[in-house]
């Protein structure tokens, strides 16, 4: 691959291409300039202040330690974040150091300590796929993003990451939404990803899985009318992560098209409270062999609705608490499904109710315990125990 470099550009701008491999390739090694450097001889001068108001940030992959600097118009750059703060207002004057919409014809990347992207007054950001805290020292002030304002818009093509090897934050408040293929929190080990959706009108729209610690660490919280949608939800992906997911307030709320699974291969946590819904097909808590579940539904008007089963303890161990009026409702209900699983659920306090419009079986082929005390209520059409 022939070297160039980009004469006459402004200083505190360096450009760097890489022949497009996907929108998903990992290369060796990221590459960053904040202050001055030194690449290959070439000295960046990037700690000079840029003399414009908008920011130019478009920085590939470094395909090796003695890779060409490349400019060509075969090749897509990403955009990386790095330490630095920028912002895309909607607004005309805006006050923003990138103009809406911001279109990114490949990957964003939020990263360093100080690393932030703001979106707000119906600011308007697309790329290909979205990285909040993607590699470095896991250094406070951690990077994050923030979509605030009804209007205001990241979309990714492909998935958001949010936590890839260092914290990852993302808020989506006071309206605002993310839009993508689907979201990873805590994708790798060391990753961790914290998510919050917060206020009326404040939406994650994701048009496949939703993953609450694949390898790491992740957490959702929505809250205060927020939502979330996607296709299957999973909290704690593989072994060796922990995912906790929390849906509270009246209009809150987390809508899965497909499953849910609370503890598939690692310890997850699940609790809907105040007025928080959650809906899926078929709900799992402890789905595979090594998954630890926990799931509680607290409080009037706080609810759990799958149309398919909800299965407590599937291959692993899973624990359901329905109290202070909480609700849950699915057709068939299972506690301790397959061999070597156990599944354990309590129903407590007047106004808790478990309805099953099917079965409810308790110790299936595996230990099963159901609790219900203090005025709480279980229902279904054949209750089956052992």
């Amino acid at each position: 691959m022939a070297s160039e470099l980009s004469e006459n550009r402004p200083e505190g701008i360096l450009r760097v291409s890489f022949f497009n491999f996907g929108p998903y390739s990992r290369l060796p090694m990221l590459c960053v300039f904040k202050a001055t450097s030194t690449f290959n001889g070439l000295k960046t001068g990037l700690n000079r202040p840029a003399p414009r108001k908008r920011r130019q940030l478009m920085v590939g992959f470094l395909l090796s330690t003695t890779a060409a600097l490349s400019l060509s118009s075969q090749a897509f750059a990403q955009v990386i974040i790095n330490g630095t703060q920028e912002i895309v207002d909607g607004t005309a004057p805006d006050s923003g150091t990138q103009p809406s919409p911001w279109i990114i014809g490949d990957g964003l990347v939020v990263n360093g300590a100080g690393g932030e992207l703001r979106i707000i007054e119906a600011g308007d950001v697309s790329s290909t796929y979205a990285y909040v805290g993607y590699s470095g020292s896991n250094t406070s002030p951690y990077p994050t993003a923030t979509i605030n304002g009804a209007g205001s818009i990241w979309t990714a093509s492909n998935a958001f990451i949010v936590g890839s090897n260092t914290t990852g934050i993302i808020f989506i408040e006071a309206g605002g939404t993310a839009s993508g293929d689907g979201a990873n929190l805590g994708y790798t080990t060391g990753g961790i990803g914290t998510a919050t959706i917060t206020g009326t009108g404040s939406s994650w729209i994701n048009t496949d899985d939703f993953n609450i610690g694949v390898q790491g660490n992740g957490t959702l919280n929505i809250e205060a009318g927020g939502a979330v949608t996607n296709v299957n939800g999973y909290i704690a992906y593989r072994a060796g992560s922990v995912g906790t997911a929390t849906v509270t307030g009246v209009g809150s709320s987390w809508a899965n098209s497909g499953v849910l699974a609370v503890g598939r291969f690692g310890p997850g946590y699940l609790a809907i409270a105040d007025g928080g819904a959650v809906s899926n097909t078929i709900g799992y808590i402890g789905r595979n062999a090594g998954g630890v579940g926990t799931a509680s539904v607290t409080g009037v008007n706080s609810t759990w609705a799958s149309t398919g089963s909800l299965i407590v303890g599937y291959e692993g161990t899973g624990t359901l608490n329905i109290q202070a009026g909480g609700a849950a409702t699915n057709v068939n209900g299972y506690l301790g499904y397959s061999t070597g699983s156990v599944g354990t659920a309590t129903v407590t306090d007047t106004g808790s109710t478990w309805a099953s419009s099917g079965t409810l079986t308790v110790g299936r082929y595996s230990t099963g315990e159901l609790t219900i005390a203090n005025g709480g209520a279980v229902s279904n059409t054949s209750g089956y125990i052992g």
